[in-house]
């Protein structure tokens, strides 16, 4: 298969992965080799035609090992409960009393709160 194809073929595997368990072992995989990347709250995105022909074939292999090995986990496992229930310490509140301060003091404070 010439590179041009496989470069294709990797990029249409790295498209089609659903899964966020196999997206992090692909970013620690390009973290590991040095690819360079660049990330931001949509995602991480690197250029595939940049990439060196040895590169390209190992990426392509581990993508293609990865959705091989991966086991189907189910629905519950794979989304994050939104909710995680624990208890607690509840402290109690702190009073204080009311203190007499001066004027001075009280020019201090009303900066304070500006």
């Amino acid at each position: 298969m010439d590179i041009e194809s496989l470069r294709k073929e990797l990029y249409q595997k790295i498209s089609d992965i659903d899964n966020p368990i196999q997206s992090d072992l692909i970013l620690s995989f390009i973290k590991g080799k040095g690819i360079l990347y660049s990330e931001n709250k949509n995602g991480i995105f690197f250029n595939i035609s940049c990439l060196t022909e040895d590169d390209v074939k190992e990426l392509h292999d581990y993508v293609s090992s990865l959705k091989k090995h991966m086991i189907e986990l189910p629905e519950v496992v794979m989304n994050k409960p939104s909710v995680i229930s624990r208890k607690k310490n509840i402290k109690e509140i702190s009073r204080y009393g009311n203190i007499d301060i001066d004027d001075l003091e009280t020019l201090i404070l009303s900066y304070s709160f500006e």
